[in-house]
């Protein structure tokens, strides 16, 4: 059985090869793209110096509803955490120092929001 990967999802994936090419050109090496867990997906994880970040990324077309950025709700927020100790655990990292960003895409630019939640 094929998967559907319609619009949405392809400008997604567009989306996100854009935000780590941003990240990378900022200096920063990516570790790990779409890490899935049973709390749900990490778009990307990168290292910052010393700094183990996780990125998620969102992408809108228009923004009559607003920027890609306040999309993030408390939920996927919760989520991304639950997700990011998940890695954590893994690769056992429990004495890194972590941050989340969230990555703006439009078709007009890309914003970075590093460290937009704790």
């Amino acid at each position: 059985m094929k998967e559907y990967s319609g619009p949405s999802q392809k400008s997604g994936a567009l989306a996100e090869e854009a935000a780590a090419r941003y990240l990378l050109a900022l200096g920063m090496r990516v570790l790990a793209r779409n890490f899935r867990t049973r709390f749900g997906e990490l778009d990307i994880i990168a290292l910052d110096g010393g700094a183990l970040v996780f990125v998620e990324v969102k992408y809108r077309k228009v923004s009559g509803f607003g920027a890609p950025h306040e999309f993030v709700t408390r939920r996927k927020i919760e989520r991304m955490k639950k997700a990011a100790w998940t890695y954590i655990e893994r690769y056992k990292l429990g004495d890194a120092y972590m941050r989340f960003d969230v990555v703006s895409v439009k078709p007009s630019g890309i914003k970075h929001f590093e460290n937009a939640f704790a």
